[in-house]
């Protein structure tokens, strides 16, 4: 910005009547910032419309592209989990599926299962690494 400031002063500088150069070039580069920052205005509405166009498009593509037998397959493959985590020792089952399933944060498992937030903590790295060893990715492809 300062470039075209010095670059804006230089091609007025015929312009220029001796009255208060220092006044003069605060002016010109006064209204250069102004201008800079109604271009930038106007920048972030059309960026922020056309983000919201392409979300909405975005997810109209997305919705369209889950055909019938992707939804099918989708569906088989969160039974198929939901057997396998019939395998998962209880007390891991609980917490995985309440974190991964429900959603719920750590404190609301510990609440609902009355657990300390560190043993909810615990419980799914457990969990974790318990799914590592015993399943394998072949099993869901």
């Amino acid at each position: 910005m300062a470039q075209e400031v010095f670059v804006q002063i230089y091609r007025a500088l015929p312009e220029y009547r001796n009255q208060g150069l220092k006044t003069w070039i605060t002016r010109i580069t006064v209204n250069r910032a102004i201008d800079a920052r109604r271009k930038q205005n106007r920048q972030k509405v059309i960026v922020a419309k056309d983000e919201e166009d392409f979300h909405t498009q975005a997810e109209e593509q997305w919705n369209e592209a889950l055909s019938l037998e992707q939804q099918v397959l989708l569906q088989e493959r969160k039974a198929m989990i939901k057997e396998e985590l019939e395998h998962l020792p209880e007390h891991y089952r609980e917490v995985i599926q309440s974190f991964y399933m429900e959603e719920k944060s750590y404190e609301e498992i510990a609440v609902q299962h009355g657990l300390e937030k560190k043993s909810v903590e615990s419980r799914l790295y457990r969990a974790r690494l318990w799914l590592k060893r015993h399943w394998r990715r072949e099993d869901f492809e």
